[in-house]
């Protein structure tokens, strides 16, 4: 489970540029279906238990994924056309300028003119989706001296994704539209991304942090 960083953050990038999915819709319907009793003390568990646990941690976290298609879809071509808009700034272009050009770039990337250079800009870059062997390498480490139940630690990694997931969609779903663009409110969005701080510890992992220490420090 130590990836779970990782494969959010590479899904986000990816959903962004590529338009693959990201997103979190935090229903609680999602709950993970253990293979163990919840109240099986984690540190009980065997590498085999803790990879299977891992699993189904996985089904729930890569559904909510794929749900989410849609909502970064919506902006990837808007945060394209703002990305762009930085050459006509250093160009000393007007405040109508740079909505021309969020517009313009907006519209061809919409209409898949945009695709080769994309290809491009993501040479390179992993862009493979982080498969549940990936995600679950390593899923029992840090669990030895954990003293929480495998149902609070279940519980504290989806709180952490979905939190995680949140904060990042709610950050793209927020950028303005290109008519809106101005070179003051380019330079606070730009200021908002740069100090924009983390989520705070979701209530679920704070029992955890305290009876897991090792295991979040691996997370």
């Amino acid at each position: 489970m130590k990836y779970i960083r990782i494969f959010i953050m590479a899904s986000l990038a990816i959903g962004l540029l590529l338009g693959c999915d990201t997103g979190s819709d935090n229903d609680s319907s999602n709950d993970v279906k253990l293979p163990v009793a919840e109240d099986t003390p984690a540190s009980e568990l065997t590498d085999e238990e803790a990879q299977k646990v891992c699993a189904a941690i996985y089904d729930v976290v890569s559904g909510q994924l794929e749900s989410a298609q849609k909502q970064i879809e919506d902006v990837k071509c808007l945060a394209v056309g703002i990305m762009m808009t930085s050459m006509t700034i250093q160009m000393g272009g007007s405040d109508t300028d740079i909505a021309a050009t969020c517009n313009e770039t907006k519209a061809s990337c919409e209409n898949g003119e945009m695709d080769d250079m994309m290809a491009q800009y993501m040479e390179g870059v992993e862009t493979e989706e982080i498969t549940e062997e990936d995600f679950c390498d390593g899923a029992s480490e840090g669990l030895e001296d954990c003293d929480a139940t495998t149902g609070e630690v279940a519980d504290c990694v989806v709180a952490m994704f979905n939190t995680q997931m949140t904060a990042m969609t709610s950050m793209f779903n927020d950028l303005p539209q290109c008519s809106e663009l101005t070179s003051e409110s380019l330079e606070q969005l730009v200021d908002s991304f740069d100090n924009e701080s983390e989520p705070e510890t979701p209530e679920a992992c704070k029992i955890v942090e305290q009876k897991c220490p090792k295991m979040m420090e691996d997370m």
